[in-house]
């Protein structure tokens, strides 16, 4: 059973570390989407406090705030307050105006270098639908980009605000589950074989017990003994239940070989020790010869005698296990007696012993 065990536990291990590999993929894949949504709603979220945050600057101090400075000396851009405003922002904030032409960056824009500038600014110019957000791929990092539009007049107002969120939570999540997995994985996994191991061991504790009933009982000694069936409709009763069935059959069998070998040695004493008898005295030099002659005769009787007999027995026997249909028939039971009688007779004549019987009645039995 150790053999099977072993098997049971290994496919269990393996199926068990294939399911842990799925289930860790898909939790992996939705704790990554799920990341990605909670980025997507910071970056929405976000684009509507800087919106809030230029609609409010503009509202409380002056409409000028959102007009674009149009200093010849200086680059086109908001003005200083709303500038400071955002500058304590802590995300990437880039602003169009007329034409799509940058009025502001946040310092994190700047850092980015005036490559990745550009890219932003390009995917930026390509957003139409304030609802949908875009990722932006930089040299170091990665971006979630939500935007907002303003309806104001005039060729010198601020157009289109764009604010983008980093995606590294989306990927940092996911690394710590992997993490997390490949620590807890081996112990699980551990654990799992050892408990499957044991569960395997107790499911086959009754079959081992089953086998040691089985090497007790046919040793040819306990036929009579049969198998505990256990809870019924288990796998385990129909097999105790086919045993026991087996092991009758086997009872049956050794009982008629046992009931024939004491039926031959019993039938076939007698006619051995007349056959013995006849030969002796056809040997014996005392012996005349018609003498002889009459004891060979009867030796050849009782040697046709055993020849039926050996025959009768086998029949039995073919009719104990079922191969033969036997067919019965009155039988004389007086003329079997009187053939007892005078084998008993040639038997006592050695030693000095007279049989005699009385009147033997006639009687029949079915046989």
């Amino acid at each position: 059973m150790r053999a099977i065990r072993t098997r049971i536990t290994t496919a269990f291990a393996g199926a068990f570390i294939a399911s842990l590999l799925v289930f860790a993929f898909a939790i992996l894949l939705a704790r990554r989407d799920a990341a990605l949504r909670e980025i997507e709603e910071r970056a929405q979220r976000e684009a509507d406090l800087t919106l809030s945050i230029i609609e409010g600057t503009r509202t409380s101090l002056s409409d000028d705030t959102t007009r674009v400075s149009v200093d010849s000396l200086v680059a086109p851009g908001v003005g200083k307050t709303l500038r400071g405003f955002l500058n304590i922002m802590d995300e990437h904030v880039l602003i169009l105006g007329a034409n799509d032409f940058i009025l502001y960056s946040s310092p994190r824009v700047d850092s980015l270098g005036s490559e990745n500038l550009n890219r932003f600014a390009t995917a930026a110019r390509k957003m139409t639908n304030p609802a949908e957000t875009v990722r932006v791929r930089f040299t170091t990092e990665e971006i979630v980009v939500a935007m907002r539009e303003l309806n104001t007049a005039g060729a010198t107002r601020i157009r289109r605000v764009f604010v983008g969120v980093p995606s590294a939570p989306a990927t940092l999540a996911p690394r710590q589950l992997v993490g997390t997995m490949l620590f807890f994985g081996p112990i699980l996994i551990i654990a799992s074989v050892w408990w499957a191991y044991v569960i395997a061991g107790r499911a086959f504790r009754p079959l081992d017990r089953m086998v040691d009933q089985v090497t007790a009982i046919t040793d040819g000694r306990s036929l009579h003994r049969r198998l505990a069936i256990g809870a019924a409709g288990t796998e385990l009763t129909r097999l105790a239940v086919t045993l026991n069935e087996m092991i009758e059959r086997l009872e049956t069998s050794f009982s008629a070989l046992r009931r024939f070998t004491a039926d031959a040695s019993h039938e076939l004493k007698t006619p051995l020790a007349v056959l013995r008898a006849d030969v002796e005295r056809a040997m014996s030099p005392n012996t005349r010869k018609d003498e002889r002659a009459v004891a060979l005769e009867e030796a050849l009787q009782q040697v046709t005698r055993m020849a039926e007999l050996v025959n009768s027995l086998l029949t039995l026997a073919r009719a104990d296990e079922g191969r033969l249909e036997i067919v019965q028939d009155l039988i004389d039971v007086d003329e079997l007696a009187r053939e007892v009688v005078e084998t008993a007779r040639l038997l006592g004549e050695e030693a000095g012993v007279h049989i005699d019987t009385e009147t033997i009645e006639a009687a029949q039995v079915r046989g």
